[in-house]
């Protein structure tokens, strides 16, 4: 391995050990391997690309959900007036 030197103000550097300590790392240089790793191999992804594709998702889900009750609406209504419901025009 090769020893990249980086300076950092305090609040970052703290801030970063802090963020490695919640995700289970033992030290913030491997919290730091990992990140520059996924960034060099094109693999990292802001935490908020990743909310974002998370909502998109959501959305896109809920969509398909309302097409099918306004489908199945459509299906009874049908129905309803092949079995001699009025049409309200």
């Amino acid at each position: 391995m090769v020893t990249v030197k980086v300076n950092l103000p305090k609040v970052i550097a703290d801030r970063l050990s802090i963020l490695a300590k919640e995700r289970d790392f033992s030290t913030r240089e491997e919290f730091l391997r990992l990140i520059l790793t996924q960034v060099a191999q094109d693999e990292f992804q802001l935490e908020s690309d990743k909310r974002y594709d998370e909502l998109i998702q959501t959305i896109l889900n809920q969509i398909q959900q309302h097409e099918q009750v306004i489908e199945t609406n459509s299906q009874i209504l049908e129905k309803f007036y092949e079995l001699g419901g009025r049409r309200i025009e």
